[in-house]
């Protein structure tokens, strides 16, 4: 008895597809298919004449029209072979679209992770002033031009004295302290030698460099430093890991025009170290929230 019916199904399905004309296939073929594609339009069209099929015998068993609803997949070898191609290129779409969307969160968290590692890490939201003392020897050198540059906390790459150097990421800069031919001269590797005054409010040379670090994902990652004499100011302050610290910059000569507006002649660029608290707990632990 089942084999008898699957037989019957089997007569008609293959009696739909032989009915299936070149009028049926007009405007649902391609140039460039090849016959695996014209193959499975073919079974797409008795598919549907199937489905047109059935309803019009309800219909006429029911004695009134039947509203268009989704039917249940016909089992028929075409049928199977049509969905399973079309499944195949979802899964396939799906899979690339997939491992783009993971390779974007990857890069995302890899981005944060970066960003929270490298984050200024002050205790309020608003940097305390530039300290009166500082305010005072910057007016006894006739400087201009304050402005904070950086509030960070000190890591263990800030102290290490094999790299002797005070980096300051340019994306953690607060201030556009340097002038277009500064940026040019450091964006070439030229070194600007400058002066620092550290905490204790004492002066001594020191050199500003820009250096760019290439990233495994191409990108470049790019810092100005203070560098050549920063082993001996972490000594002196006695700086430590943690230490949260500020770099503010002022100019000193700066000459003015005959109308009162600044010249060409800037003055010279120099930087001043505030230490604004020390790093709480013991060596190398970072303070208690």
């Amino acid at each position: 008895m089942g084999s008898t019916r699957r037989g019957s199904k089997k007569k008609l399905n293959l009696s739909l597809i032989r009915n299936v004309g070149l009028k049926d296939l007009e405007g649902r073929t391609g140039q460039d298919w090849c016959p695996f594609d014209e193959l499975l339009e073919v079974s797409c069209v008795a598919r549907e004449k199937f489905y047109k099929f059935k309803r019009l015998m309800k219909e006429k068993a029911l004695k009134k029209p039947m509203l268009d609803v989704p039917q249940e997949e016909p089992k028929d070898v075409q049928g199977k072979l049509m969905n399973s191609a079309i499944q195949a290129q979802r899964n396939s779409d799906r899979k690339y679209g997939e491992e783009d969307d993971q390779d974007w969160v990857l890069e995302s968290e890899k981005k944060k992770s970066r960003t929270s590692k490298q984050t200024v890490k002050p205790d309020s939201n608003t940097p305390p002033d530039l300290p009166q003392e500082f305010k005072d020897e910057f007016n006894a050198m006739g400087g201009s031009d304050v402005m904070l540059v950086m509030h960070k906390r000190l890591y263990k790459t800030d102290l290490a004295e094999n790299n002797n150097r005070l980096s300051m990421p340019l994306r953690q800069v607060r201030a556009d302290f340097l002038t277009e031919g500064e940026k040019v001269d450091l964006k070439a590797r030229e070194k600007i030698k400058t002066i620092l005054i550290d905490s204790r409010l004492k002066k001594g040379d020191i050199v500003l460099k820009q250096w760019n670090m290439k990233k495994d994902s191409g990108n470049t990652s790019s810092s100005y430093v203070l560098m050549t004499t920063w082993n001996q100011v972490c000594k002196d302050n006695d700086l430590k890991i943690n230490d949260l610290v500020q770099v503010w910059s002022f100019r000193v000569g700066q000459q003015q025009g005959c109308d009162g507006s600044s010249g060409s002649n800037k003055g010279k660029i120099c930087f001043a170290l505030v230490l604004v608290e020390r790093a709480k707990g013991a060596k190398g632990e970072k303070p208690n929230a």
